[in-house]
């Protein structure tokens, strides 16, 4: 897919679930698409269909080169052959670095099949709740807004292996 055809992708799913792609700042990673070219190409490169030889590349290229800001530009919702290796880069970078990509990993329960999302699960569930909570919050309201009961579905299972998150720290 080429970058054109992945803003418009973007645009139209910012006007189907708003406040998740406010979250996921999908206005700003449309804009940082282009401004952020390496970065995207390295994305790219994570793609199972390609060599290991490129695809281990990239991951260590993006560990060592993504700023923590711009981690959210790691998975976005149009090549999912590059989420597997995504999630293991957001994993690698560790808390608090990976923080901008947590939105991606909770996008990620759309759908308990898809690559990736065992292992974002993972990496969520020994985030502190009282920060994954708010985001799990906005997923709700977009998914219930958009009747996405298989989203509504992956939020539930993922509160149900992990139901330590289910309520928050008293202060």
């Amino acid at each position: 897919m080429n970058q054109e055809d992945t803003i418009k992708k973007m645009k139209h799913f910012c006007m189907t679930f708003p406040n998740f792609s406010q979250l996921l700042g999908y206005e700003k990673m449309i804009k940082q698409i282009i401004e952020h070219d390496e970065i995207m190409k390295l994305v790219h490169d994570l793609d199972w269909n390609l060599s290991k030889q490129i695809q281990e590349s990239a991951v260590s290229k993006l560990v060592n080169q993504i700023n923590s800001l711009d981690t959210y530009l790691l998975i976005h919702p149009f090549n999912k052959c590059t989420w597997h290796n995504a999630v293991r880069v957001i994993e690698l970078l560790g808390y608090p670095k990976n923080k901008n990509a947590l939105p991606s990993l909770i996008y990620l329960l759309q759908d308990l099949n898809w690559p990736g999302n065992e292992k974002g699960m993972n990496i969520l569930s020994k985030i502190d709740r009282n920060e994954l909570i708010p985001l799990l919050e906005i997923a709700i309201k977009d998914s219930f807004n958009a009747n996405d009961l298989t989203w509504l579905a992956g939020i539930k299972h993922f509160l149900d292996l992990f139901p330590h998150q289910k309520k928050c720290r008293s202060s």
